[in-house]
């Protein structure tokens, strides 16, 4: 197989082998997001119950396959990325199907309003239909006529013409195929055999025989060589088949984790994120293929991990590709950029428009008398006549082309050089000499002219926030402060206290007894544990076996955040040492941090209950807690606060000190103290740029002091001990 360049299609037997793994993989996942990074490209964000998540993007016309990969989407979705988020949002996926050997494929999603489809069409530039339950085209992404079927929006959508499959092709009939033929060899494969373009190159570069000879002049061992070459694709996209990279040298070869390192060979798992493992390969040359190499090699067993692992950042906002195809507005993050972008369009509209309504104007003054005539006409036959014959005129190419009765407007053509009826139509209003109706045309002019001053008084306003706003991000930028955006989004887990522990567990805790009874009856699973402070007041906590947050890369952005993702494992398990961590955070989030002889119990969850003894009452955000305790003496009055990038939000994440310590660059350590979380949260506020809000929210319970700091408090002097 040769090297998926960008412009590379996949073949139909790559696309079958695709197809099976996500069959295998993805069935009965939900669809949770769609986005669309590039004009060309969509993805589909796919979750798993219990099983992570996957990004199932479409290259139309190239690629088709699952991305692990933490990629940047855009902050506003496309026209298309929406209609895709209203029809299948929360869908199930209970089908993917190729159709028949064409590089097309048809996806099935069901949900409670039907079965919506979505078709993916491969060949020629590709494209991406959204389909309703009755075959009904809902939206596609690029509307297109061709000779026999039209894809656009409202009509039934149409396939096209089904070719023969090869894969059931015996010698006898591909004997006769070629035989017949007085074209190429590549040719005859691609149209009449239908092996299509992609595959039939391989076909022949595999066999060694001349893609340009005449398909009838093979031999008899020559067409046995293309049926067993052709016999060995289709084996490759069998599953079980592993994919095989060979690496140019012994040096490429890596050594660290997330590699297994077996000899000669370093297989990746197909569930980590590419975007660590493929920092250090040359990716340029590298090719996947079936048949193990006998030197230095990488090995997985999806070929969907092998694309993601060398051509996945095609796919992302960052690439070239992406790039050359965005819309720039689109490109522009800044809202001060943003606004001077759409200001100077505006002032260039307006200057547009001043040209214009002042040229109609002069050429109705220099066409007065043939206008008049011609408003005159026009008076007279809507006084005996009405309008139906100035709304339809007997000549088309007369002076009047339409009317508008409800406007009192007839539509006139300007005359041209030689005094006949020109190109240009204007709108005169049949009460009006012509003198008033070019003045009308003088007035816009004048009303453009207005907004397009205010408009540039405006542009300068703009130009000038956005040196001050330089000034200030360059010197934020020097005292070791992130200037971001405002944060677009909020994750779901934040309507809660949460936190990490060790190895990246997530620790959820209510924030009042409304959010106590939500994360004990909608996050808490029966693998997880319950954990509360032996205090009033305690909030309820969970600690989610499957749910981790670690690190997506080994690289940090200019302000030494690390980019981190949320990981659902498959399988859980806890054990006494993860419940001793997260008894930490439980006690952190009540009066109790810093306390002597705390205690804090974990149980199972089907030992939580609202269910009460005969004449006992409980009120809202309390429970019942029956059997056998895990209990924590004393857990640890110390936890980390540091910050970090999820999915390119600037996150405020707290846990255990070891937790923060692995997750992320620029963290410090909070104890009890003397200071108030105010101070504290302003002291973190003017080194990291971050709202004083969120990290109040953030900050333990109780008077607070900081302890040894490992670089988010940079370029700011310790404040004085105060209370307040």
């Amino acid at each position: 197989m040769r090297p998926m360049r960008s412009d590379r299609a996949m073949t139909s037997l790559e696309l079958r082998r695709v197809v099976k793994e996500l069959q295998e993989d993805w069935i009965d996942a939900r669809v949770r997001k769609s986005y669309q990074p590039q004009r060309d490209v969509v993805v589909l964000r796919l979750g798993r119950k219990g099983g992570g998540t996957g990004d199932l993007t479409i290259a139309t016309g190239r690629r088709f396959y699952i991305s692990m990969r933490a990629r940047e989407m855009p902050s506003q979705p496309s026209g298309f990325a929406m209609v895709l988020r209203k029809h299948l949002n929360n869908a199930r996926l209970i089908a993917i199907e190729q159709i028949g050997f064409d590089r097309s494929l048809e996806l099935t999603f069901e949900h409670g309003g039907g079965r919506p489809r979505l078709i993916v069409e491969s060949f020629r530039d590709g494209n991406i239909m959204l389909l309703d339950s009755d075959g009904v085209i809902i939206r596609p992404l690029i509307h297109a006529t061709y000779k026999d079927r039209t894809l656009r929006a409202g009509m039934d959508y149409v396939p096209p013409p089904i070719r023969e499959d090869p894969t059931d092709m015996t010698q006898a009939h591909l004997a006769e195929i070629l035989s017949k033929s007085s074209a190429g060899l590549v040719a005859t494969l691609a149209s009449r055999a239908g092996f299509g373009g992609p595959l039939a190159r391989e076909i022949v570069e595999l066999t060694g025989l001349n893609g340009d000879a005449e398909a009838g002049t093979l031999q008899e061992g020559e067409r046995e060589r293309v049926l067993e070459a052709l016999q060995q694709k289709i084996e490759a996209t069998e599953t079980s088949q592993p994919v095989f990279i060979t690496l140019p040298g012994e040096e490429a070869f890596p050594s660290i984790p997330p590699w297994k390192i077996q000899g000669d060979c370093a297989e990746l798992d197909a569930t980590i994120d590419p975007t660590e493992a493929a920092l250090e390969l040359p990716v340029e040359g590298l090719n996947p293929a079936f048949n193990k190499p006998q030197s230095h090699h990488l090995r997985s067993t999806r070929l969907s991990a092998v694309i993601d692992l060398l051509w996945g950042d095609l796919d992302s906002i960052g690439s070239e590709a992406s790039e050359s195809t965005r819309d720039p507005k689109d490109s522009i993050d800044d809202p001060l950029e943003r606004r001077r972008v759409q200001q100077a369009k505006a002032i260039g509209s307006h200057t547009k428009k001043i040209e214009r309504w002042r040229d109609l104007g002069l050429a109705i003054e220099q066409a007065a008398e043939i206008l008049e005539e011609v408003l005159e006409a026009t008076r007279s036959e809507v006084e005996n006549h009405g309008w139906d014959r100035i709304c339809s005129p007997p000549k088309k190419e007369g002076w009047i082309t339409g009317g508008l009765p409800a406007e009192g407007k007839v539509m006139v053509r300007l005359p041209d050089d030689d005094g006949k009826p020109g190109q240009t139509v204007v709108e005169l209003e049949v009460e009006k000499n012509t003198w008033q109706n070019a003045q009308s045309f003088y007035v816009k002019s004048k009303k453009s002219m207005k907004k397009k001053k205010g408009a540039e008084t405006a542009l300068m306003e703009t130009e000038h926030q956005i040196v001050r706003a330089a000034k200030s991000a360059a010197k934020q930028a020097s005292g070791g402060r992130t200037d971001l955006p405002k944060r677009r989004r909020r994750f779901w887990f934040e309507r809660f206290r949460w936190g990490i522990i060790g190895e990246g567990h997530m620790v959820l805790g209510g924030r009042d007894a409304k959010g106590n009874d939500a994360l004990a009856r909608k996050h808490m699973d029966r693998i997880d544990r319950y954990l509360h402070t032996d205090v009033h007041g305690a909030p309820s906590c969970v600690l989610k076996s499957r749910i981790q947050l670690i690190r997506s890369g080994s690289h940090f952005d200019e302000f030494g955040c690390a980019s981190i993702k949320i990981f659902e494992q498959g399988e859980g398990g806890l054990e006494d040492g993860h419940l001793d961590q997260a008894a930490i955070l439980a006690a952190a989030w009540s009066k109790a941090f810093g306390a002597t002889r705390t205690m804090v119990y974990a149980v199972e969850p089907p030992q939580v209950t609202k269910q009460t003894e005969s004449g006992e009452y409980i009120g809202r955000g309390s429970f019942v807690v029956r059997g056998q305790r895990h209990w924590t003496r004393d857990p640890e009055a110390r936890i980390g606060l540091g910050i970090a990038r999820l999915e390119g939000e600037l996150m405020v994440c707290v846990g255990t000190v070891n937790g923060i310590q692995s997750l992320c660059q620029r963290w410090t350590v909070i104890t009890p103290g003397q200071m108030s979380k105010e101070v504290i949260a302003r002291r973190i506020a003017k080194a990291t740029g971050i709202g004083t809000d969120e990290l109040v929210s953030a900050l333990p319970t109780g008077p607070l002091d900081f302890g040894e700091d490992h670089g988010l408090l940079v370029n700011s002097e310790m404040p004085r001990v105060e209370e307040e």
